[in-house]
């Protein structure tokens, strides 16, 4: 009885281990186009349209510490060359609770 316990426990853990679902593709913000981009303390604020939405929205993004300026910076900056090239490349904004944020350019495919 005990080991037949034992058992169901740790196939209870382990089912609800692997459920949670994989972050790598939820951790990122895919913009299709930017409208606006704001640098706000330790925040970064975009404004556009999200992939797959129609009405853009604004997101705030944090940076933190340490070398958070460098990093906010270098977003903003990534953002502004999506601005300017619309349709050409996507912006995605990494936004974890339990990280700070980051961001990448991605070309679109034709």
């Amino acid at each position: 009885m005990i080991r037949r316990l034992g058992l169901f426990l740790v196939i209870a853990m382990l089912a609800t281990f692997s459920s949670t679902p994989a972050r790598a593709a939820t951790d990122f913000d895919t913009y299709d186009a930017v409208d606006g981009v704001e640098l706000q303390s330790a925040f970064l604020v975009v404004t556009g349209v999200l992939t797959g939405q129609t009405a853009p929205v604004t997101r705030s993004y944090f940076f933190g510490s340490g070398d958070a300026d460098g990093r906010m910076r270098t977003c903003a900056k990534l953002a502004v060359f999506v601005m300017s090239k619309p349709g050409k490349f996507q912006l995605a904004m990494r936004n974890t609770s339990i990280s700070t944020a980051g961001c990448k350019v991605v070309l679109r495919t034709p």
